[in-house]
Order: C-alpha cells, then structure tokens, then sequence
C-alpha cells in the first residue's frame, strides 16, 4: 500500500492522537487505533498480584515516527509504546506500525 492510499484511510478512518517526544515535543497525527484481540486475557504482575493489561495497535502516518521513547494520547488516555517500526512499500514508508500499552494508572 503506497503512502498516498493510506493517508486517504486516515482521512477517512483515522482518529486523532497526540505523540509526545522525549524533547517535550507534542505532535498531533491521525491514526488507526484498535484493541488487540487476543485468546486470553494479558495477564502482567505488579506488586499487588496480576492483573490485566489491554494492548493497542497503532497504525500512524507515515511522515509522523513513532518510537519507543514516546508517549501517545487517544481517547483521554495515555499510552507508551512497546515497539514500533515503520512498514514500507518498497523504498517508501507507507505507515508506521506500534504497538500502545496503557500507562501505570491508566488500565
């Protein structure tokens, strides 16, 4: 998928979402932003037993990087990134691809 059809997607699909770099930077985006669906539940331990943890897949504009240094907000929430890389088609980046883990507090 070339960078020109997906931007249309985003305009048609994509939701907003706030980066935050590790500079201070705020930058606004359009994203694809949608629930990884799992067969059990993402169970992580914590000082206070196990408990769950929702991921989130990201697919984000492709002159917009993600990193795992930053920070997103979408939907009054607020996220780190867990990985991220950019998918190409070819020699152009055609999105980028994250995976969102709730930060603490924001389960």
């Amino acid at each position: 998928m070339r960078g020109a059809a997906f931007a249309r997607i985003l305009d048609r699909y994509g939701q907003t979402v706030e980066i935050t770099r590790e500079t201070g930077e705020t930058v606004r985006a359009r994203a694809l932003v949608q629930p990884v669906r799992e067969r059990r539940a993402a169970v992580t331990p914590s000082p206070l037993g196990t408990g769950r943890r929702d991921c989130f897949l990201c697919l984000g504009e492709p002159g917009v990087p993600l990193s795992e240094t930053d920070c997103v907000q979408w939907n009054g929430r607020s996220f780190f990134i867990e990985n991220a890389q950019a998918v190409r088609a070819g020699e152009q980046v055609s999105h980028w691809r994250a995976v969102l883990a709730a930060r603490d507090g924001e389960a």
